[in-house]
């Protein structure tokens, strides 16, 4: 095996040529055959020029770094930019910017590369922050589906002056596609690019008022269950945006954990798998428990290790110096309540579990209800209306 890999010929071609735009051609037609490059990378080769003072994919995620959501992928950052010049992001990348194009563009017409990427990137920015400020999406990991930002973007890129009211009924409608039981059944590039379409420039209260349309406005949703918890799962980031509503505090001084410290602690993760810790062996629980939400608890890298943790949230004394009452509900924000104290006293770890289990599913329950407002009047803002 080895011979036969220190041997093996890799083919290349050398071409040469000062004309970029013809050896981008040559690049972009190789690899649209044999083993496929992903559309980002095609995207990155064909428009990331030196030239762009960093206007490229990478850039635009360093850049979006600062908002302490996470590392955005590269082909929701290609999509987002996409999205805000048409809705259609299937459309063939390589005559992107070509002042010839047939497609129309819901920008302005010669709109640049550099201006595409530009704005692309404050879209994502204003989508971001509406996450973290209205919807209670915290960081990228806590998102259910990648996609929903994608259209968020394109919203905001054309909207972005959009009032109280209508941030409002979009966190509804962001709450409502999440937990939709059709809408995420088929292929996410055309439910984007079906969403996509709902928008348009200069009409934000009909961009969304048909979003609305698109999702129940009834009791036909299944809330996700406490029962089971993995990371990577939509079910699970809608538990942990939950969980965060919660506003658990760091065990070390009581303080909230921000998003900073999730960024921090996530790091370059796309799950929120380091953010998150047993608060009970799974040694000591039923299979079935195991995966349970309510053995898991949010922990951060710079407060105290696990067995501290542990021992704080289920001892009821510790060697912390704070106030009782501060003390307590620390606990309260990592569900562990005080009529808890007895099954933690008596090692009953299966019946803890159940019970924060359950305290887990009923702040979900009502954290949901808050969000998705179902039977409410959907009636958009004042401002559409002419009252002269």
């Amino acid at each position: 095996m080895a011979t036969k890999l220190r041997d093996f010929k890799v083919p290349a071609s050398i071409v040469t040529g000062s004309d970029e735009s013809a050896l981008r051609e040559v690049f972009d037609r190789i690899n649209n055959s044999g083993k496929r490059l992903r559309r980002a990378e095609v995207f990155h080769a064909l428009f990331s020029h030196s030239e762009t003072n960093g206007d490229s994919v990478k850039a635009i995620s360093d850049r979006l770094l600062n908002l302490n959501f996470g590392i955005i992928d590269d082909n929701t950052i290609l999509h987002s930019i996409l999205a805000r010049r048409h809705f259609d992001i299937t459309r063939d990348l390589r005559r992107e910017f070509e002042p010839d194009r047939k497609l129309g563009l819901d920008v302005l017409n010669g709109e640049t590369q550099e201006e595409a990427f530009a704005g692309g990137s404050a879209g994502l920015e204003a989508a971001i922050l509406f996450l973290q400020r209205h919807a209670g999406v915290p960081h990228v990991a806590f998102l259910p589906y990648k996609s929903l930002l994608v259209v968020l973007t394109r919203f905001f890129s054309h909207h972005r002056e959009a009032d109280k009211r209508t941030r409002l009924l979009l966190s509804r409608w962001f709450w409502r596609a999440a937990l939709a039981p059709t809408l995420f059944r088929g292929s996410a590039t055309a439910t984007m690019r079906n969403l996509n379409r709902l928008i348009k420039p200069g009409d934000v209260h009909g961009s969304v008022q048909r979003l609305l349309e698109t999702v129940p406005d009834d009791g036909t949703y299944a809330y996700p269950s406490a029962a089971r918890f993995k990371t990577n799962e939509a079910s699970t980031k809608i538990i942990l945006c939950a969980m965060y509503d919660n506003h658990p505090r760091r065990i070390a001084d009581g303080q909230r954990i921000d998003r900073g410290d999730l960024a921090m602690t996530i790091n370059i993760d796309y799950t929120a798998v380091n953010a998150v810790s047993d608060l009970i062996d799974r040694s000591q629980l039923t299979d079935q428990l195991s995966l349970s939400a309510g053995r898991k608890f949010l922990l951060i890298e710079d407060d105290v290790d696990l067995t501290s943790a542990r021992e704080f949230l289920l001892s009821s004394s510790t060697g912390i110096d704070d106030t009782d009452e501060s003390m307590r509900e620390t606990r309260r924000s990592h569900f562990i309540l005080n009529e808890y104290a007895d099954l933690a006293a008596r090692n009953d770890f299966k019946e803890l579990v159940r019970a924060r289990e359950t305290s887990i599913h009923d702040h979900l329950k009502a954290f949901l209800d808050k969000k998705m407002a179902l039977r409410f009047p959907g009636n958009g803002s004042l401002a559409q209306f002419d009252l002269d």
